[in-house]
């Protein structure tokens, strides 16, 4: 349990990312190691993407309902070919739709195939992309 918080605590933390000697892997994924006691964890970069509602929502239900199918079709997509880690809606009462977690080795990229998502070129949708520093392998429980 002291570790499942440890990782929280570490996801969750503001620091200075530049102080902990971040460096990049063959793949061109960025980390850096911190140590906890007798434990280092790996520290990777993630981008995390919040979905708000867009300023075009005056679709008849219809089109709404087309352009969601295909934005989870995209969605689906960059999951199976190991873009998206994470996906999924938000319960809220205010313009905050969803969440994304990228895990990909640029902002350049995320925001690549973010402008390729249907809802975003229909304008329904409209994506805040933040990096996010998170031990490596973490895992929902």
């Amino acid at each position: 349990m002291r570790r499942y918080l440890i990782m929280i605590l570490f996801c969750t933390t503001v620091f200075s990312v530049a102080a902990q000697g971040v460096q990049k892997d063959a793949d061109g994924f960025e980390y850096f190691e911190m140590q906890e006691g007798d434990t280092t964890y790996i520290m990777k970069k993630y981008f995390f993407v919040m979905l708000n509602s867009g300023p075009t929502r005056s679709q008849t239900k219809e089109e709404a309902a087309a352009i969601q199918e295909k934005h989870l079709a995209h969605i689906n997509w960059m999951a199976s070919n190991g873009y998206v880690n994470l996906a999924g809606p938000v319960e809220s009462e205010d313009e905050f739709r969803g969440i994304l977690v990228f895990n990909v080795t640029s902002l350049e990229e995320v925001e690549k195939l973010v402008a390729m998502d249907p809802a975003v070129k229909a304008g329904r949708l409209v994506m805040k992309i933040y990096p996010w520093w998170c031990v490596k392998g973490g895992v929902l429980r």
